[in-house]
């Protein structure tokens, strides 16, 4: 792993360090968490997704995409029946299925993903967050449906399917929508809607999700009783699942795929991060056992600065 890669991930732990810092010294309330992720999720991401589609169409880039989009659907099919077998096998009391099932199911695939990738892929960032993107277009809506059926196992959902048009979604939308009629525009009106300030602000909004989404996971590892991290081993038998099993079978299915080196890195690379700070977000929203999931992150989340070394180190 080059020193450059190791200097990023080291940014990265420093942010979350910051995050930590601030939530324990009381510097920021413990409301303000949950705010901030609203707002990363709400206003500065979707700006991301937006901002990284507005890009001239290619064939290549769509093919690309659309690959990608495939070995995102085997990825969830994967991690569902994952789910279903880890449950079995490590005989998890039925009141915490839901919330190991969606912690298997759901990697932080945006709130560290994109900044991992940004380490990994520095000359080609904005590439590599193009094909993430395609990749994570199924966890905005499974998010939202399986990830909330999962949390809420037993219980009323008050599901409500309007949620399949929150931000995220939609602008993961609208951003392929305006790739692909790009070619519509003439020269002129293509620069002035796709490189103007339209693009810059939406750009520069964007580029704050990754120092904010480092703090906001801090602010979520600063909430966790470090008394219950020693009395649950399935977290940890959850860990090797999520940080070493699920990515080397995405990396040995993506070895036989037609794909770019760089794709089949991202594929791998978001299959293995750490559980999802959803997790938190959607069992506090919905009533699900926030505990567990806070646990599972804060777990998953420091192991995966060993991990993710390791596959950069596979990846070359």
């Amino acid at each position: 792993m080059s020193v450059e890669i190791t200097n990023q991930l080291l940014l990265l732990l420093l942010l979350i360090l910051i995050g930590f810092g601030a939530q324990r010294l009381h510097f920021i309330d413990v409301s303000v968490g949950p705010k901030l992720s609203s707002f990363i999720s709400n206003v500065t991401m979707p700006a991301l997704y937006i901002s990284t589609f507005m890009r001239r169409f290619s064939p290549e880039d769509l093919k690309a995409g659309s690959m990608m989009l495939g070995v995102s659907a085997f990825y969830y099919v994967l991690t569902f029946f994952a789910g279903i077998l880890f449950v079995k096998l490590c005989r998890v009391d039925m009141k915490y299925e839901g919330v190991f099932r969606f912690m298997i199911v759901f990697s932080n695939a945006a709130f560290m993903a994109y900044p991992v990738l940004t380490a990994i892929y520095p000359g080609a960032a904005q590439d590599a967050i193009f094909l993430a993107v395609f990749f994570n277009i199924p966890f905005n809506a499974l998010g939202y449906t399986l990830g909330v059926w999962l949390l809420r196992r037993g219980k009323e959902t008050g599901f409500r399917w309007k949620l399949l048009l929150a931000p995220g979604s939609f602008a993961a939308f609208l951003g392929l929508f305006l790739f692909l009629i790009s070619p519509v525009f003439p020269a002129p009106v293509y620069t002035f809607l796709y490189e103007g300030f339209i693009y810059d602000t939406l750009y520069q909004l964007g580029n704050t999700t990754i120092p904010l989404s480092m703090i906001v996971i801090g602010t979520v590892l600063a909430g966790v009783n470090i008394r219950d991290l020693f009395l649950n081993w399935k977290i940890y038998v959850l860990a090797v699942v999520r940080l070493l099993i699920l990515p080397a079978i995405v990396f040995a299915v993506v070895s036989f795929l037609p794909m770019s080196d760089m794709a089949r890195g991202i594929c791998t690379v978001i299959a293995g991060m750490p559980c999802a700070v959803f997790a938190v977000i959607l069992s506090q929203e919905y009533g699900g056992d926030e505990k567990t999931a806070s646990i599972g992150v804060f777990v998953t989340t420091l192991l995966s600065f060993a991990t993710i070394p390791l596959l950069c180190t596979v990846l070359g």
